[in-house]
Parts: C-alpha cells; sequence; structure tokens
C-alpha cells in the first residue's frame, strides 16, 4: 500500500502531517521488515506469452516498462503533451489531458486500476478494472486464459456495502 510506506516514511502527502493518515495505529503494528516486504514488492507484472502487463495505475506513453517512474505507475490517470509535444502524466484531470489508457499504442495490453471515477475503461491496448468497489459499486476482474487460446473477459460481483466515501478531486 503506497500511503502506509508514505506514512512509514513521511513522506509525500504525509511529510511532517502524518496525525492525517487514517490507518494510524497501522503503522504502531508494522515492523521495519514489513515495510521492507511492502517496498520489495513489484510496481508491475508482466506477461511477456500473453503480451500482457499489471500495473496499479498506468503508464506514459511512449516509455517502456522498464521507464516508467514510480509516481506514474502508482498515481497516473490522464497524460497531456508538453510544449515539446512529449506525453506527461497527471494524477488529476485537466481541460488539455485525456486518460492515459486511450493514448496507450501498446504493444503489450495494460491492465490497471486507480480510477474509479471512470469505472470500466475498455481501449485496444488498456483495461481499467477500478470499478469503485470500495465506494459502494462493483468488483471487476480480467479473466485471462493462461494460455492465450481463449479472449480475454470481465467478470463483476456488486459490492457487499460501501467501505469509504469518495474524495471529490
Amino acid at each position: 500500500d503506497y500511503q502506509v510506506l508514505e506514512a512509514w516514511h513521511r513522506v509525500g502527502r504525509y511529510a511532517g502531517i502524518i496525525d492525517q493518515y487514517a490507518n494510524r495505529c497501522l503503522l504502531d503494528e508494522l515492523s521495519s521488515s514489513d515495510i521492507h516486504w511492502l517496498q520489495e514488492l513489484p510496481l508491475s507484472l508482466s506477461f511477456p506469452w500473453l503480451r500482457l502487463a499489471v500495473v496499479h495505475a498506468g503508464l506514459v506513453p511512449g516509455l517502456p516498462l522498464e521507464a516508467q517512474s514510480f509516481k506514474d505507475l502508482a498515481w497516473i490517470r490522464d497524460v497531456y503533451r508538453d510544449d515539446r509535444g512529449v506525453w506527461q502524466g497527471s494524477q488529476k484531470p485537466s481541460k488539455v489531458s485525456q486518460a492515459w489508457a486511450s493514448a496507450w499504442q501498446g504493444p503489450e495490453h495494460i491492465v490497471f486500476g486507480h480510477d474509479a471515477r471512470r469505472k470500466l475503461q475498455r481501449h485496444e491496448f488498456a483495461t481499467g478494472l477500478d470499478t469503485g468497489c470500495c465506494y459502494g459499486f462493483q468488483l471487476s476482474a480480467l479473466v485471462v486464459d493462461a494460455d492465450g487460446e481463449k479472449e480475454p473477459s470481465i467478470c463483476q460481483v456488486q459490492a457487499a456495502r460501501v467501505y469509504t466515501k469518495a474524495a471529490d478531486r
């Protein structure tokens, strides 16, 4: 959990204001080996025989997976072109941005979350599965045949309840 790591190291949104971290009691229960384990988890999963990768949030078009930044893998929702025409990642939509997944041209298909506001997203080279389960909507999964012989399908179930209130962004 990126928020746990930010809170533990007191960086990012919790730099100097650790009291704003909602799960403060969790921090007291974590050991340094727990934090080390979290930090060693991969930022992406690749399945080259399926031409498929899984990331938390998204990718900047035009950059290979290994060149993506932690910030974009963890937080990106939109992209926009800077003055030089180069794609830049953004956490929040703007008048000049678009969903990163709509601009992603492959070659691998990317499965991602972290964009509940847009719900299920299906693009040629990207599938967004964050359908707001924690907000009481649906939990979604992409069912993939490990041999790549069948087309992937979407499976959804209704959330049992509202787990957290959506923040306005």
